[in-house]
């Protein structure tokens, strides 16, 4: 994949009641040999507008499967690789999207992280 971002490559996967697969990652339009918020000393969760003022990331993985998959992510599940949680704003879209269960991808597993409806 191209465009990627720089501290972290997240895979989003929604998988719809159906069966079908929809994913999104956080795709950067001007990518960064290094990101912006580690120069800076942010800790995770922090400094996000960076993400969108120099690197132009339009979306979080989450958003961005989201998307993708408009309303068929209805009664689905999405599974995170990359990371270890989901943000404020990604849970909120998620829930709004009507993603019921959201998994965390780690090396050896996955396990259920949240139940949003």
């Amino acid at each position: 994949m191209k465009n990627i971002c720089a501290k972290q490559t997240t895979l989003a996967v929604i998988q719809t009641p159906d069966g079908e697969l929809y994913w999104g990652y956080n795709k950067c339009l001007t990518p960064q040999s290094t990101c912006p918020r580690d120069k800076l000393g942010f800790a995770s969760g922090e400094g996000y507008e960076l993400c969108a003022e120099i690197c132009k990331q339009l979306h979080h993985a989450e958003v961005s499967a989201i998307l993708e998959a408009g309303k068929k992510a209805i009664g689905a599940t999405l599974t995170l690789y990359g990371h270890t949680y989901c943000c404020d704003n990604c849970l909120r879209a998620m829930k709004e999207a009507g993603i019921k269960d959201v998994y965390i991808a780690k090396e050896d597993s996955i396990k259920l992280a949240y139940k949003l409806n």
